[in-house]
C-alpha cells in the first residue's frame, strides 16, 4: 500500500470545530481542537453523549454533507477540507468502520462486499483483485471470499466492514466502538487486526470503552465528554487522572486505578506509575520482592 506524505502537516487538523443538529436544542460539539499525526494510533474515549460518534461523523465529512445543522470551524483529512467534499471524494482519504457490521455489509458475496468501494472508485480488474487478496489475508477472511456476509459470525461481519475500508486505502482509519457488540473472542480478534494495522503504520483514531486495550496501544488518548475536550494525553498521563475520569463518568483501566491508589499513599514512586497491565505487574512484583528481601 502506497502512502501519500503530508511533510511537517499533522496528517489531520481540527480547529475550533463546533456542531448543532438541526434539531438539536444543544451544540454536539463545541470549541473541539485537535491534530493527529501520520501514523498516530489517536483513541478517544467519553460517556455516552459526549459526542464521539458526532466527531467521527464530521472527520469522515458525513457531517454536514448528510445531516445539515450548524457548523463551524475547519478540518482537514490528508490535506483537504471535509466540509467542502463529499463522502465519496473523502473515500480514498478518510474511511469509518461502526460497531454495528450488519448495516455495513452490501454484497452478495464477501469478495463483492470488498468490491464495492473499489468499483465505485473506477479501480482497475487487477488492482481491485491484488486489493482484494491482500485485504482479505489481513482480515483472515480469504477462504471466505465467495461466502455470503449474513452467513458470517459477528466477528467475521466486523472483519469484512473493516475490510471494505481498507481496500480503498485511505490515509485515515476510523474506528467507531468496532468490537462493542462482539463477544471476548471476537473482540480480540479485531484487536489483533488493529495492532497489525498499527505495526503497518496506518493512521487509526478509535473509538473505543476497552481502555485496558487503549492504554496498551493508544499513542494518545482525547477524553471527550458534552461535546468539548476534556484532556488530551498520552494513556499514562491521562489514565492517572482518575479523579477526572471519575467526573466523566467514564472509567480508567484496572491496573490504572490500583496504580493511582498505590502512588497516592505512597507504596509506589510516581515515576513508576503505568496504565499497562504487563508493567503494572512487573512493578508491583519488583516492589513487593523488595518488603519481602
Amino acid at each position: 500500500m502506497e502512502k501519500r506524505k503530508f511533510m511537517d502537516e499533522p496528517i489531520v487538523n481540527v480547529k475550533d470545530l463546533s456542531y448543532q443538529y438541526p434539531s438539536g436544542k444543544d451544540w454536539a460539539l463545541h470549541n473541539v481542537s485537535f491534530r493527529v499525526e501520520e501514523g498516530e494510533f489517536f483513541g478517544i474515549v467519553g460517556p455516552t453523549g459526549a459526542g464521539k460518534t458526532t466527531l467521527a461523523m464530521c472527520l469522515r465529512g458525513l457531517i454536514p454533507q448528510n445531516f445539515g445543522g450548524k457548523i463551524s470551524g475547519s478540518i482537514k483529512i490528508a490535506g483537504v477540507g471535509t466540509m467542502s467534499k463529499t463522502p465519496g471524494e473523502l473515500a480514498d482519504r478518510v474511511g469509518i468502520v461502526f460497531q454495528n457490521a450488519e448495516t455495513q455489509a452490501i454484497g452478495l458475496t464477501v469478495r463483492e462486499d470488498l468490491a464495492f468501494g473499489l468499483e465505485n472508485m473506477k479501480v482497475t480488474r487487477e488492482e481491485m483483485q491484488k486489493r482484494i487478496d491482500r485485504v482479505s489475508k489481513l482480515i483472515g477472511l480469504s477462504e471466505f471470499l465467495e461466502r455470503e456476509p449474513w452467513a458470517l459470525s459477528g466477528g467475521q461481519k466486523q472483519k469484512l466492514a473493516i475490510g471494505g475500508v481498507l481496500a480503498m486505502e485511505p490515509d485515515v482509519l476510523i474506528l467507531d466502538e468496532p468490537t462493542a457488540e462482539l463477544d471476548p473472542v471476537s473482540k480480540s480478534s479485531i484487536f489483533d487486526i488493529v495492532r497489525r494495522l498499527q505495526d503497518e503504520g496506518v493512521t487509526i483514531i478509535m473509538i473505543e470503552h476497552e481502555v485496558e486495550t487503549l492504554a496498551d496501544v493508544a499513542d494518545r488518548i482525547l477524553v471527550l465528554n458534552e461535546g468539548e475536550i476534556a484532556m488530551i494525553a498520552p494513556p499514562d498521563e491521562a489514565f492517572r487522572e482518575v479523579s477526572l475520569f471519575k467526573d466523566v463518568r467514564e472509567r480508567v483501566p484496572f491496573v490504572a486505578d490500583l496504580m493511582s491508589t498505590l502512588v497516592d499513599q505512597g507504596a509506589v514512586p510516581e515515576n513508576r506509575f503505568t496504565s499497562r497491565e504487563e508493567e503494572a505487574i512487573a512493578v508491583l512484583k519488583e516492589y513487593l520482592e523488595g518488603e519481602n528481601a
